[in-house]
């Protein structure tokens, strides 16, 4: 496990060597937004592995592009899990940052709102 801020470069560095984006998040009473590197890495391949927090299952389809552990414990025994399905998961996430989180279907949804608010004032 490597923890350290890191530069973009650092980043993408890490990003090449993983396996598994390990995400836990401490304040389980925080509402998560998915975080930017969570998409950045699922459309790598990399399954994360994060807490149950609210917001966390907007991104992660639990046991397809990672896990969202319950505990301490479950978060080793999720560890082991994602090993074992790596190739799956991993398909997994491709699609689902190609399914959702395309640039292009967004920039479009966010035109097609902007537009037709205004023609409903």
């Amino acid at each position: 496990i490597y923890v350290q801020p890191t530069s973009v470069e650092q980043f993408c560095l890490l990003k090449t060597a993983s396996d598994i984006f390990y995400s836990p998040i401490l304040n389980k009473k925080c509402i998560l937004a998915p975080p930017l590197t969570w998409i950045e890495v699922m459309s790598s391949g990399i399954p994360i592995l994060t807490t149950d927090v609210p917001g966390a299952k907007e991104i992660i389809v639990d046991g397809h592009t990672g896990f969202i552990a319950k505990n301490e414990n479950d978060l080793i025994l999720k560890m082991f899990e994602i090993k074992e399905n790596f190739l799956t998961m991993s398909k997994y996430c491709k699609q689902k940052i190609i399914n959702d989180y395309n640039i292009y279907d967004i920039s479009k949804k966010y035109l097609e709102l902007w537009f037709s608010k205004g023609k409903a004032e």
